[in-house]
């Protein structure tokens, strides 16, 4: 994978430089987590800036190593016109502990991953997790009998291998469905029509590369979802994936019911054993 690394030479108690109305240097300030007063503050043109924060990013300050935490606001589209970003860092260390005590923070991943591919931007870039791949997700219902085999593995994962509120002991990695819409013609222009836009990315990264995927796809759909995933060339879907921290619940929303009924599609949350439509359960 390919890191999102910045250097920064920051001096401690520098001269702040005079702010330009259309904010072309930002205003930096560099907390150390925990910490109520930054520790270092600088102004940097906003090209020495990176496009998003949510990539995982080290910066070099002073003689130190810090990774950045979290940096509000995380995107240069935001901070270009605030003029302002706060960046809270932590100094990396290194913990040796029995592979016995390690625990997964999810049930079951699946094992296929999409190519990734450099970009000469990352602005307008929707960042998310490696593991969030294909957690919930389109299946073609000629696969049916495959769901509900991965399924009872992930219940046994559930049901057996939960540690309290602090993960699993093992996790189990679907490979019954490599190809989730190998049988299904669906476009992106479906899937927009079925959904409605109400803003589009430019494509998806994870947030360990400073990179995106190839043929990747998303855009914030008209009741809040997010949908992202991977398409061929010609527009043909690969891979349909949700967020679904606002919307509606899938259960009763009307456009998704009328997508996975004229297509013959199911709606599977992987790691929440949900399957709609809840017949072919």
């Amino acid at each position: 994978m390919i890191r999102h690394a910045l250097l920064f030479a920051v001096l401690l108690g520098a001269p702040m430089f005079g702010f330009a109305k259309d904010f072309k240097h930002i205003q930096v300030l560099f907390f150390e987590v925990g910490a109520v007063k930054p520790f270092a503050q600088s102004e940097l043109p906003v090209e020495q800036l990176p496009d998003t924060f949510q990539i995982e990013t080290t910066l070099h300050i002073g003689n130190d190593d810090w990774m950045v935490s979290e940096a509000i606001p995380s995107s240069k589209a935001e901070f270009r016109k605030t003029g302002k970003v706060t960046i809270r860092l932590f100094k990396p260390t290194k913990l040796t502990v029995p592979p016995s005590t390690i625990l997964y923070s999810l049930p079951t991943i699946t094992d296929d991953a999409p190519a990734l591919v450099n970009a000469p931007s990352l602005e307008n870039v929707l960042v998310v997790h490696e593991d969030d791949w294909r957690q919930v997700e389109l299946v073609s219902a000629t696969d049916v009998q495959a769901v509900q085999s991965e399924v009872a593995s992930v219940r046994q994962i559930l049901d057996t291998q939960r540690v309290a509120n602090s993960g699993y002991r093992s996790i189990h990695v679907r490979k019954l469905i490599p190809e989730p819409l190998l049988s299904v013609s669906l476009s992106l222009v479906d899937l927009k029509r079925a959904f409605g836009t109400s803003h589009e990315y430019t494509g998806v990264a994870f947030s360990k590369a400073a990179a995106i995927i190839v043929g990747g796809f998303a855009f914030r759909s008209s009741n809040g979802w997010i949908v992202w995933g991977q398409s061929k060339p010609d527009g043909t879907i690969l891979a349909a994936c949700f967020r679904l921290e606002q919307g509606p619940n899938p259960a009763t929303d009307a456009g998704l019911a009328t997508l996975l009924s004229s297509r013959q599609l199911l709606f599977v949350d992987w790691t929440h054993l949900v399957v709609l439509p809840r017949a072919a359960k």
